[in-house]
């Protein structure tokens, strides 16, 4: 090889191409894009759907829980929706809008939860129940509040383990 053909060789080589090349046009990668991957496979395919389809929650907001499945939420509570007037009937301004006023049950169960009891002893042969540092008896009244309103429950039965309390038809028993 003579001097003139290596150095046209060397300055095709330095310039990225190959002589062998020059007959097949191979398309150069732009920088600062990245390489298109290689096929999956198969099996690699089904693993990345099966991936994407378990943790598609993590990636996106999951639905707002629904307020009727709330293991949170004190018993007998209802959840009230706002009464649907039908649109030529409209409340005028100043006017309250009627709102559905709670079961006997579910204002019993309200109350019940915002009782303490304490314990129970014995005087005169007679069975009390402490509840919120007061002493309770068979057919006493107790006062409590619910939601701002104040609320009178009967205490119809005590005994070592329980006490049923009554609210108008109502009737609840609190095992302690």
């Amino acid at each position: 090889m003579n001097r003139a053909s290596f150095l046209i060789l060397l300055a095709v080589l330095r310039l990225g191409a190959s002589p062998l090349a020059a007959a097949e046009p191979v398309p150069k990668a732009i920088p600062g894009t990245p390489a298109a991957p290689p096929p999956l496979s198969p099996r690699f395919k089904q693993v990345r759907e099966r991936i994407g389809a378990l943790y598609q929650n993590r990636n996106e907001t999951p639905p707002p829980p629904d307020p009727r499945y709330n293991p949170f939420r004190p018993p007998g509570v209802a959840i009230q929706s706002a009464p649907v007037l039908p649109a030529s009937v409209e409340p005028a301004l100043g006017e309250p809008v009627p709102v559905a006023s709670a079961t006997d049950l579910a204002r019993l169960q309200e109350a019940v939860a915002t009782l303490k009891v304490s314990g129970t002893f014995e005087k005169d042969g007679r069975l009390y129940l402490v509840i919120n540092a007061k002493p309770y008896k068979d057919n006493d009244v107790i006062q409590t509040q619910v939601q701002g309103e104040p609320v009178y429950m009967r205490v119809r039965q005590v005994s070592r383990r329980s006490v049923t309390v009554v609210l108008n038809e109502a009737e609840m028993t609190l095992k302690f």
